[in-house]
């Protein structure tokens, strides 16, 4: 057997019984990967911007949403 990971493939060289095994054994391992997604905010604040924030108390929520 010749695995090839660049194309997720095998090259299987046996008895039609070793080849169903590879074949069965290949289907049970070849499970997609979950996949994680991220969220990520960058935001750019001057310290008089960071100032008034903490001021209105707002700074106590992430979900804040300013009046003005």
């Amino acid at each position: 057997m010749i695995a090839y990971p660049d194309t997720n493939s095998l090259l299987v060289k046996g008895t039609a019984e070793q080849v169903r095994f590879i074949e069965n054994l290949a289907r049970a391992l070849d499970v997609a990967k979950r996949h994680v997604e991220l969220s990520l905010w960058i935001i750019d604040l001057q310290k008089d911007d960071l100032d008034q924030l903490a001021s209105t108390g707002a700074a106590a929520s992430p979900w804040a949403t300013s009046s003005a």
